[in-house]
């Protein structure tokens, strides 16, 4: 503290500027890694904890860094007979109130963990591949109340899952063939999922248990509730079949839970043992 002209100045150390800034720091940080599963709810969930746990692993330290400061600083007033103005504990306590509170409230957690009002396709199948510049479609759905569903191979050779609200408006998600994606010429088991999610839709393509395709809609759509096939193997306006071999097929006038979705998978791992990878 410094005096010039009767005017008193307070000048605050290094140290104290240092201890806020990792403060602050820590405190966005815990907020950053909040927004990792709200910003980019499609991505991988490894990638999704990933992000929470680094975020709150480096929050954490950033903290620890900053109280480490302040307890030195406090350290330091005591023996040149000043007041420390980082209040070491009131810095702790806040610190860790607001990491706990948005890790408590932000979770990471899959919105299709439960079973949505929706519906799915299930199928335990074998898929071809031809040369054929054009829609090769597995399987087409309608809804009593006008909604449509699909899976087929793009005529550019990716895998789409599109659905069709009951206003005619298209939703569509691809999926790559081959590693990664949707496996060629292997048994697999397929469930294309479309749930409603508190006030947002998702669509999802899951292959031997994995999720690989997923899209999140900002809104939920009105696609309806009964459900039928209206074609297996062709689109029905015809020729454009796809090659494959279903040994099972089924619709569930729900998404399933990720808990029924393993059970649905084991049970047609154990009915085919040697072909399911």
């Amino acid at each position: 503290m410094e005096e010039f002209q009767g005017v008193t100045s307070l000048r605050m150390p290094k140290a104290h500027i240092i201890a806020l800034l990792l403060w602050l720091a820590a405190a966005a940080l815990a907020v950053a890694l909040v927004a990792a599963g709200i910003l980019f709810p499609d991505a991988p969930r490894l990638a999704i904890w990933a992000m929470f746990i680094g975020g709150i692993a480096l929050a954490i330290a950033l903290l620890i860094a900053a109280m480490v400061v302040a307890a030195r600083d406090a350290e330091r007033a005591t023996n040149e007979r000043r007041r420390s103005i980082l209040p070491l504990s009131g810095m702790a306590v806040l610190g860790a109130a607001l990491i706990v509170g948005l890790a408590w409230v932000f979770w990471p957690s899959d919105p299709l963990d439960k079973s949505r009002p929706g519906f799915a396709a299930y199928g335990v199948l074998r898929l071809f591949d031809n040369p054929e510049l054009r829609r090769r479609y597995i399987f087409e759905l309608k809804s009593a109340e006008g909604g449509k569903a699909a899976f087929y191979l793009s005529a550019s050779g990716r895998f789409t899952f599109s659905v069709t609200d009951t206003n005619g408006e298209t939703y569509p998600i691809e999926a790559k063939a081959g590693r990664g994606g949707i496996p060629i010429d292997s048994v697999i088991v397929l469930l294309c999922e479309a749930g409603i999610v508190d006030r947002s839709t998702v669509l999802r393509v899951v292959v031997n248990n994995r999720i690989v395709a997923s899209r999140t809609l900002s809104f939920p759509i009105e696609m309806g509730k009964t459900w039928q096939y209206s074609t297996l193997g062709n689109s029905t306006a015809g020729n454009q079949g796809g090659a494959f071999y279903f040994f099972q097929t089924a619709i569930f006038k729900a998404t399933p839970s990720n808990a029924e979705a393993t059970a649905v998978f084991e049970n047609a791992k154990g009915l085919y043992k040697d072909a399911i990878e």
